[in-house]
């Protein structure tokens, strides 16, 4: 599981913070101070994330197949699943 992003010319731009378990993040830290905690459902899908304030900054559906599709929030927070 990657741990941090980096732009090109090698600047962490996004910092995640692990889980309890394989493959799963507990928040993530962009490069402007801003904390996103992820939210997952019972199979460990990625269903929402929140602002540090509290708000839902993303929100996500998936298919019957797994696909994930982003339902709210801003393109620079997509969750990945953890469980896909």
């Amino acid at each position: 599981m990657e741990i941090a992003e980096a732009d090109a010319s090698g600047v962490i731009t996004i910092r995640y913070i692990p889980g309890p378990g394989v493959d799963q993040r507990v928040a993530m830290i962009r490069d402007d101070g801003a904390v996103h905690f992820y939210h997952a459902n019972r199979l460990g899908h990625v269903i929402a994330m929140a602002s540090s304030g509290g708000a839902w900054s993303d929100r996500y559906v998936y298919t019957p197949y797994g696909v994930q599709e982003q339902i709210a929030g801003d393109p620079a927070t997509n969750a990945t699943s953890s469980a896909s």
